[in-house]
């Protein structure tokens, strides 16, 4: 018997994914194949300001997304990262999930646990992802980069 997946369980599994290869911390290789290559991708870190030492808040289109990718692993690390709350709204196509992790700036080697947000639209016919939405903690992140971070995880 051929089982036949819906459009909605391919995003869903898609996303997901995504979503378990960040994780894992797999090579950027495995992480850009979910994004389409026949539309031009787009990833969103929100942030209402600029902020110079957070380059990664910003927009990335077509091949930057990859450069996105190497800001994050270039200025801070991160471990537990669990991913909760999953949402699927199959008329719109979009793809929502909270997440949690704790986080490292790599030159001031301060910590601190972070709860996020993804979200995922505009797949391509092949369901793969076109646009992706990252909404976290600016403000932590930024104290941890001039290492002014206080009641926060010890290094």
């Amino acid at each position: 018997m051929t089982s036949v997946i819906s459009r909605a369980d391919h995003i869903f599994a898609l996303t997901q994914s995504l979503c378990s290869s960040f994780a894992a911390k797999k090579p950027f290789t495995a992480i850009l194949s979910h994004f389409t290559e026949t539309q031009e991708p787009v990833i969103i870190e929100h942030c209402s300001i600029k902020i110079p030492q957070l380059p990664f808040l910003s927009t990335f289109r077509g091949p930057q997304i990859a450069e996105y990718f190497e800001l994050l692993a270039e200025l801070f690390e991160f471990e537990d990262m669990k991913f909760y709350d999953w949402t699927l709204d199959v008329e719109s196509e979009r793809v929502c999930v909270k997440a949690t992790a704790k986080f490292t700036w790599k030159k001031t080697q301060q910590s601190w646990n972070e709860t996020f947000t993804y979200s995922f639209t505009e797949f391509d016919e092949d369901g793969k992802i076109g646009k992706y939405e990252v909404w976290g903690d600016p403000l932590t992140a930024y104290l941890a980069s001039k290492g002014e971070l206080k009641g926060q995880i010890a290094p």
